[in-house]
This record gives C-alpha cells, sequence and structure tokens, in this order.
C-alpha cells in the first residue's frame, strides 16, 4: 500500500528567470536565476525522486514501473505518469513559443506525447497580460512567417488581460508566452518539446541568441478562430459536485480531455483517501499542512506539491498554521464524470467552451 508521495526538488536556471522560488525552499543556483521548479515529473529531463517515507530515494518513474494502476489508477490508459507539473517565475518575458500536439509529436524522432497545458495564475504585477492566440486569425503561416523576418511578430499576437487566480488554458498549437512579474503553477502533458518563434534577441551569459525553430513552429501551429482560454472557476454547489467536509469551498477550474483541476480552501482539517480510478495531484498554494494517518506522518510546506496514489489508504490533512490552506488539484478526467458534468452545465453555457472543450 503506497503513501502521499512528497518529491525533492528539480530546478531550471533559464535566463527569464527570478528568484521568487527561494522564498519557498529552493537553491538559487550560481545564475542567480531561478525560472522553474518541476514539482511532480517522470520526464528525463527532470524526474522527480521521492523524500519521504520507505520510497525515499527512488525515482516516480520507479514507482509507476513497480505499481502500475496501484499508484496511476484505473483510468489511466498510460504506463507513464501523464502530467508535468511545475512552478515559473518568470522575471522577464519567456519567448514567443508553440508545442506540437499528440499527432505532430507522434511524427518526431523519436515520437513523444504532445504538450497541452494550462496555467494557475499564482500572482501578478498589475495589468498584467499573456500573449495568447493572433490578433487576426486569419492571418496565415506564411504571414506569420514574414512577420518573425521582418521583427514584427508582436505586433500579429494577442494579448490577454490575467490577475491572481485566473486558469488559462494553451492547448497545442497555440502561440503563446508567458510575460515579465507573472508567477505561475503549469500543468501539462509529459512531454517538453517547445518551438520559439521568437526570443527578443536576447543573449545567454556567452553572448549567444538561443536557437529558434521557425519551420517546426508554425507547423505545429493551429490558427484560425481564437478559443476563450480563460475561466474563474465555478463553485462545485453550482453544478452539483459534492464538497467533502472540511472544505469550506471547492471549486471546478476546467474539465477537457487531458486535464481535470479544481481548487480547494480548507477547514482545519478534512480527509483524504486514494481514488482508485486515478491518482491526486495537489499543490499547496497557502498555509501548510500535516498529512497522517496510523502509518505515517508528513508536513507540506505552503508552494509545495504532493502526489496520493490510487491506492492511498484514508489519512487526515490538518491545517498547521493560521492560514487558510488552500490547495490546487490536478487529476485524470473520467469520461462519464465528463459527461454528467457536461449535462450540468447546461444550467451554466457561459462557462461550457471552457470545461468540456472536446464534446
Amino acid at each position: 500500500m503506497l503513501y502521499p508521495l512528497i518529491f525533492d526538488y528539480v530546478t531550471k536556471d533559464y535566463i527569464w528567470g527570478g528568484q521568487r522560488l527561494c522564498r519557498y525552499s529552493r537553491p538559487l543556483p550560481e545564475s542567480q536565476r531561478l525560472a522553474e521548479s518541476w514539482e511532480i515529473s517522470t520526464h528525463p529531463h527532470g524526474p522527480s525522486r521521492v523524500k519521504n517515507g520507505p520510497e525515499a530515494g527512488k525515482l516516480l518513474s520507479e514507482l509507476v514501473r513497480e505499481y502500475g494502476a496501484e499508484l496511476l489508477g484505473t483510468e489511466a490508459n498510460s504506463s507513464e505518469f501523464p502530467f508535468l507539473i511545475k512552478l515559473i517565475d518568470a522575471a522577464s518575458n519567456l519567448s514567443i513559443q508553440v508545442h506540437p500536439d499528440d499527432e505532430v509529436a507522434a511524427q518526431l524522432d523519436p515520437p513523444s506525447l504532445g504538450k497541452n497545458e494550462l496555467w494557475y495564475v499564482l500572482d501578478a504585477p498589475e495589468n498584467a497580460k499573456l500573449i495568447c492566440g493572433l490578433r487576426d486569425p486569419s492571418k496565415t503561416k506564411a504571414e506569420l512567417s514574414q512577420a518573425i523576418k521582418d521583427n514584427q511578430i508582436l505586433d500579429a499576437l494577442a494579448e490577454l488581460p490575467v490577475s491572481k487566480g485566473d486558469l488559462i488554458n494553451i492547448p497545442a498549437g497555440t502561440i503563446h508566452a508567458i510575460t515579465e512579474g507573472l508567477f505561475i503553477a503549469e500543468i501539462q502533458q509529459n512531454s517538453d518539446i517547445t518551438y520559439r518563434l521568437y526570443d527578443y534577441d536576447r543573449v545567454d551569459a556567452d553572448g549567444n541568441k538561443r536557437p529558434l525553430h521557425i519551420e517546426a513552429g508554425l507547423n505545429a501551429a493551429k490558427l484560425g478562430p481564437d478559443s476563450k482560454h480563460i475561466f474563474p472557476g465555478l463553485d462545485a454547489a453550482a453544478i452539483g459536485l459534492d464538497t467533502p467536509a472540511g472544505i469550506i469551498k471547492r471549486k471546478l477550474l476546467l474539465d477537457n480531455r487531458y486535464f481535470h483541476v479544481e481548487s480547494y480552501q480548507l477547514d482545519k482539517s478534512f480527509k483524504l483517501a486514494g481514488d482508485p480510478k486515478r491518482f491526486q495531484a495537489f499543490i499547496l498554494l497557502s498555509g501548510s499542512l500535516r498529512l497522517q494517518n496510523q502509518d505515517f506522518n508528513f508536513i507540506v510546506e505552503p508552494m509545495n506539491s504532493f502526489l496520493i496514489p490510487a491506492n492511498c489508504p484514508e489519512f487526515e490533512v490538518i491545517s498547521t498554521g493560521d492560514e487558510t490552506p488552500e490547495l490546487l488539484l490536478a487529476t485524470l478526467p473520467i469520461e462519464s464524470e465528463r459527461r454528467a458534468l457536461r449535462s450540468a452545465l447546461d444550467a451554466h453555457p457561459e462557462f461550457r467552451d471552457c470545461l468540456a472543450l472536446e464534446p
């Protein structure tokens, strides 16, 4: 029987990173830039290693191979952990970029998953905007290629106002960028394929520009009418979802074919257990928690993540500080639940496109 898994950090010091993550126990690299903390990952570019309990020292990928559905759940259709969960601190703008979908990525050598992703805004400067999609969806790839050559690509891109607490869905193929000052929790498919279309002519410490991938990026890009990307969440009670005792507020943030995401505000304690159908990945956004039963007792600090395996026994989640704990939950969508959700959303057509992006 498994238990709640907490992992060591895997950090990245990309050129645009800041120092905000150091407030949450991540070590500052020699570069003085801490761009990303990979929280839960089996990707070879940043695999998570367990740091608590009897499985301490093992990679999450090892546990997936050892336990299979006992960890991932019976609804998982892969022998791999399907998500890559990160915290991102953008001290300056990220590159203008695009990710391939599953179909395009499957043709690569070696084949890969695509990279659908979503961002939960942890903090944002006043009047913050993301780059997401095109101002004019009728533009062609040839016109975008010329705009890149003419150094005018920014003029072709749409800006999306965002604020703390927003969730933004970024389907694979969407041209996009996180912008200066944003602090983001990212939930994405288990892929690390990024095609840069523009990088502000920046240079690294050695004076070199980072490579661009214009042909591959435009091949992966999906143009045409822009979908609605931003969603502030819907109170669970409004669509008939139960809220367990001990949770002050439960909100459904997004449910599509890749991700099911919710947010919780907790009271002093509530009970949690594994779900045989699917794992549960949590990011603790505020407060601190104790996870305990007769067999284990673990502390989780703010801006840390933990994974509840599918076969995890029931345990108590206890607030250990004065601040109200807030949690972000990411797990697998289940088709039977999605059908019920789509039916419930008939009463909320304004949210339907964001919660059920595919029929």
